[in-house]
């Protein structure tokens, strides 16, 4: 395994991922990269999007949590943000 490489997995909150156009199936791609990449041994890292209470991704609501199918494993990092730019 490369130490150079990681799946990023970046904004995949239930209350971004299921009004999203396509977003089941955006879902299921994922699962399948993730499924690829844990077997692989490849570093996962999320990004997870924190928003003011009037945006509805309040830290710890029912719409702020990553989406179940594609949930983080206890020993994979979870990076919250403040800003829609995941690379700011």
């Amino acid at each position: 395994m490369s130490t150079d490489t990681a799946l990023v997995i970046i904004d995949t909150q239930v209350g971004l991922m299921e009004p999203a156009y396509k977003g089941k199936e955006v879902v299921e791609n994922i699962s399948t990269l993730l499924a690829k990449a844990r077997k692989a041994g490849i570093p996962v890292i999320y990004v997870q999007h924190n928003e003011p209470y009037e945006q509805g991704l309040l830290f710890g609501s029912p719409q702020w949590q990553i989406h179940p199918a594609i949930a983080p494993q206890d020993d994979e990092p979870v990076i919250h943000k403040q800003t829609p730019d995941s690379f700011h």
